[in-house]
């Protein structure tokens, strides 16, 4: 049986149940072998950001073996990208796939890119594009700064500012269908 206070601890029919999710695990095992100083010291130096972003070209190396059809896309998909900026820091671009030659269009889906408000490029979810083409979608992928560039204030102008720019330059708001997405961190922004 479990300590009564613990956060990990459910109560299912009067007994305490110690349940600890896989990030509770993974966070105290950083504890244990990495004092907090030393990773408050390792986030604001950007290197956690360096770590994550180049397991992630890693992964998308993998996969790219593994699943050849989804790497065609990809590219297929970046063949029509566009990457225009919205700001003078080099995150504040936005990913712009259109669906057609109109500049003007009428249905849009823009997402905002993840990363614990400390990572993430738009290029990392470029494949959600695929299903919004198909049904007559252009796609917008609007980056930001990441921490330590930027905190969260700075993140929700970035976003703002894109959208602006976005609303400005690209869509008619008078017959347009806009769905804003957005994953984690990017969800909260």
């Amino acid at each position: 049986m479990s300590n009564e206070n613990s956060n990990y601890n459910l109560l299912v029919n009067g007994i305490y149940h110690d349940s600890h999710p896989i990030h509770a695990q993974w966070t105290r095992f950083l504890h244990w072998i990495l004092p907090l100083e030393t990773q408050l010291e390792l986030r604001n130096s950007g290197a956690i950001r360096l770590y994550i972003d180049g397991s992630t070209l890693t992964a998308i190396g993998i996969l790219a073996v593994i699943f050849p059809k989804l790497t065609w896309r990809y590219l297929n998909i970046s063949k029509m990208l566009r990457v225009y900026c919205y700001g003078s820091h080099k995150s504040q671009v936005f990913h712009w796939i259109p669906t057609n030659s109109d500049l003007m269009c009428k249905k849009t889906f823009i997402f905002i890119h993840e990363g614990a408000w400390g990572s993430g490029k738009p290029w990392m979810y470029r494949l959600l594009a695929s299903r919004f083409l198909v049904k007559g979608f252009n796609v917008a992928f609007i980056g930001y700064r990441t921490y330590p560039d930027g905190n969260i204030d700075d993140q929700i102008d970035d976003v703002e500012n894109g959208m602006d720019f976005l609303r400005t330059n690209f869509i008619n708001e008078n017959y347009s269908t806009i769905i804003l997405g957005g994953h984690s961190s990017g969800a909260h922004i």
